[in-house]
């Protein structure tokens, strides 16, 4: 038994007492949680670099390691999965920001109104509430707008792919800004509506994949870890290039 088209085998947790005893089942679960349709233009690399922002989204480790693995496996390159990362990260934190501004607004404990001024130099499609935040503190806005516009510029993804990783990370947040901005960045950079569909409605494949390992207490796949040692060493590798030393991060607290 197999994943179709995933590359790896179907997980050991399907071999369960009694879910063999329902083929029927396990056969649409395959086909639906851990393949995806026939007729979807993603190629393999894509669908896993998609499936570790979803991933990094659900703070769900095995699955992280496993969309590295496996995405690296179907051509990847480290900056690729680097910059995945980062976009995802960032994402997910926006959604987070969107959701709690917008808690803070129902108790009436809102930041100064500042929704002009911060509009009128504001350059990213954010929320209303992100922005009218930002408007608040310059200093802020600053650092701030330098974090977030990765999600808005060329990095080593190609853009159609970088803003489909973006819609799924905010698929997975339940993040209806997100889903609206990244959606129409995906078409204009190249997207197809279906491709555009398959990865909003994957977060099912990724949450049911996700609890019924949660579940089961046994991941899908163990991926060969020797990749994680070479990502780590290209990041000591290019900051030696570089000359960078290291952080003092307890200097910026």
């Amino acid at each position: 038994m197999s994943s179709k088209k995933s590359g790896m085998p179907a997980p050991p947790y399907l071999w369960a007492e009694g879910l063999l005893d329902d083929a029927e089942w396990v056969n649409s679960y395959i086909k639906s949680v851990l393949s995806w349709p026939e007729n979807c233009t993603l190629t393999t690399k894509e669908r896993h670099l998609i499936g570790l922002g979803k991933a990094i989204a659900y703070l769900w480790e095995p699955g992280v390691l496993i969309h590295i693995d496996q995405a690296l496996n179907s051509g990847a390159n480290l900056r690729e999965v680097n910059d995945t990362i980062r976009v995802s990260a960032v994402t997910a934190g926006l959604a987070d920001l969107d959701y709690a501004l917008q808690q803070l607004n129902s108790l009436g404990l809102s930041y100064p109104n500042q929704k002009n001024k911060a509009r009128d130099r504001c350059d990213m499609p954010l929320s209303k509430n992100i922005i009218a935040f930002l408007a608040w503190d310059e200093k802020l806005y600053e650092n701030f707008a330098n974090t977030v516009k990765i999600l808005f510029e060329k990095t080593a993804l190609e853009a159609r792919l970088q803003q489909l990783i973006c819609l799924a990370v905010s698929s997975v947040k339940g993040w209806g800004q997100g889903i609206k901005v990244h959606s129409k960045l995906a078409a204009k950079a190249g997207a197809t509506r279906e491709e555009i569909v398959y990865v909003v409605v994957s977060v099912f494949k990724t949450s049911v994949s996700t609890s019924m390992q949660v579940g089961f207490r046994y991941p899908c796949y163990t991926p060969d870890m020797s990749k994680y040692r070479l990502i780590y060493d290209s990041y000591v590798r290019s900051r030696s290039r570089a000359g960078v030393k290291q952080l003092d991060f307890e200097s910026l607290l």
